[in-house]
């Protein structure tokens, strides 16, 4: 249960900090309702449980690929993030209270996909759950599989339940506002997701 614990806590802490998945998450949550956002935020957490996998096997390999491609993922995701910013600066919100923002399969699908691929064009997480491991002294080698398999569900579970939260709150907070107002902050949104990936893009030819 203290594996558990700590892995609810790290997955909670690698998705709380606003980034342009969150303005992604809510920009979609605002646009499309609270499935949308729910479903954008679990394509990362699933993304984040990857890394969080990759660390615990041993970050060698990792490390190597990064330092060869890691302007190849940073202009990747740029370019990825200007572009969903783009449409979501463009899109009009759809959300009704009455219908609960309700989604076909394929929608929500894309949704999940979109973040999950776009989350794997960051990986310098993964020397965020490396760092964390090293310091809980945790290693596959010589421990079996068990407690990282603990700690990684807990991970998953953490992120899971930090993306429900921020969807069902952004979506509770849209409903009871005009359209008007999901309007300008779906905007906002769509801003701050271009910043990002502005800022991703001169980082992918200048570091």
């Amino acid at each position: 249960m203290f594996l558990l614990a700590q892995g609810l806590v790290i997955g909670i802490s690698v998705s709380a900090p606003v980034g342009p998945i969150g303005a992604l998450c809510i920009s979609r949550t605002l646009e499309k309702g609270r499935l949308s956002g729910f479903f954008s935020g679990l394509g990362a957490a699933c993304a984040d449980t990857c890394f969080a996998i990759a660390a615990a096997l041993g970050v060698g390999l990792v490390e190597s690929l990064l330092n060869e491609h890691q302007s190849g993922f940073r202009l990747i995701g740029g370019l990825v993030l200007l572009a969903i910013g783009l449409r979501t600066l463009r899109a009009k919100p759809t959300y009704s209270h009455k219908n609960g923002g309700r989604l076909s399969k394929r929608g929500l699908i894309g949704d999940f996909l979109s973040t999950f691929f776009l989350t794997l064009t960051n990986p310098m997480t993964v020397l965020f759950f490396a760092a964390v491991f090293s310091a809980l002294g945790l290693k596959v080698a010589g421990q079996g599989w068990h407690d990282p398999a603990i700690l990684i569900s807990g991970v998953f579970i953490g992120s899971c339940g930090w993306w429900l939260f921020l969807s069902l709150g952004v979506g509770i907070l849209g409903a009871g506002m005009g359209p008007s107002f999901r309007l300008w902050m779906n905007r906002i949104a769509g801003l701050v997701v271009m910043g990002f990936g502005m800022v991703m893009l001169v980082s992918a030819f200048f570091n």
